[in-house]
């Protein structure tokens, strides 16, 4: 920081300052203070050598009358530099002595605490030196986040090709099912309430939550189907195979989705910023897949069985081939 005085002209860049011996080595700190009024100030304090030297270079520039114009015999200023920049030039009225000035204007708080921060930093008596600039750009996580999606997508063409191949007709609505998992996840996302931090910015970490959780969607998808596929095998007429089979494949699917749940909120509360958004994108997963599993597959199953051509036993992968009853 340099304090100089002895204005010559009013324009600030066409101002002729005489250097002074005052600097930021000698300002032991500035902060900001409050007069009488109630108005923001900053308050300076210097050292011993310090204080000597504004001490004298206030005297003189107290004792001198400038020119501004039309502004005739108006009080001087004293001009303080961070960094090669200008950043005040207080009048100055009367000598100050001691150890401690202050800076009065038409401050805001704001506007005081930025002055006297940028005082604070002047004086450190450390240069600035740019040493080298790097730019930083996403190329490298927009290609991750590209190949994160790419194995996503292959993963559950080959999730659908082992559900067709294992499950025949129940794996076409198991295909169908996961699609409306998917559109309404990509929906939530995107409705997801301000309040509880919407709309979810999808990142690597949240990725790996969505992947996380069509697993489990096909996860709860294969107990239905092979419990349905227990009772048809016992004789059940094919609806009252569905609805057993669904009832048997419940507790499993819901016990193991309340301990997802329970886990991914415990590292939402305590995660950092990257586990959250993982865990975020799992809770809503965990929930969308149980609602789609026992909800939306069922409903589907049923419908199907309404037509002759679907009640038999290949549409659940059973090779025997003989016609289901009808309920």
């Amino acid at each position: 920081m340099q304090i100089s005085f002895d204005e010559l002209g009013w324009v600030k860049n066409e101002i002729i300052w005489e250097p002074t011996e005052l600097g930021g080595a000698q300002l032991e700190r500035a902060s900001v203070g409050f007069n009488q009024v109630g108005s923001a100030l900053v308050d300076l304090r210097f050292d011993a050598d310090g204080g000597a030297k504004f001490a004298e270079i206030t005297k003189k520039v107290a004792a001198r009358k400038c020119d501004r114009g039309e502004q005739k015999n108006s009080l001087c200023r004293i001009g303080i530099k961070v960094g090669e920049k200008w950043i005040t030039t207080p009048t100055v009225s009367q000598e100050i002595v001691g150890r401690n000035a202050q800076i009065s204007g038409n401050f805001t708080y704001e506007s005081a605490k930025n002055l006297a921060d940028g005082l604070n930093l002047g004086a450190i008596d450390a240069p600035v030196i740019l040493s080298g600039e790097l730019k930083i750009n996403p190329s490298l996580g927009a290609t991750q986040f590209k190949q994160s999606l790419r194995a996503a997508f292959f993963g559950i063409l080959t999730i659908i090709f082992f559900m067709i191949l294992i499950y025949r007709g129940a794996g076409i609505v198991a295909t169908i099912a996961l699609g409306i998992y998917g559109t309404s996840f990509l929906a939530i996302l995107k409705i997801w309430p301000e309040s509880f931090g919407g709309p979810i910015v999808v990142t690597l970490a949240g990725v790996a939550g969505i992947i996380l959780s069509i697993g489990l969607a096909v996860d709860g998808n294969i107990l239905i189907f092979e419990r349905i596929k227990e009772e048809i095998k016992n004789g059940r007429e094919i609806f009252s195979a569905i609805d057993a089979g669904f009832a048997r494949a419940w507790p499993a699917i819901r016990d193991s989705n309340l301990t997802t749940l329970l886990t991914c909120f415990i590292l939402f509360s305590v995660g950092s910023s990257i586990i959250r958004g993982f865990a975020i994108t799992l809770i809503v997963g965990t929930i969308l897949s149980m609602f789609t599993a026992v909800t939306i597959s069922r409903n589907l199953i049923r419908f199907f069985c309404f037509f002759d051509i679907f009640r038999k036993k290949w549409f659940f992968g059973i090779s025997e081939k003989k016609s289901c009853g009808k309920n």
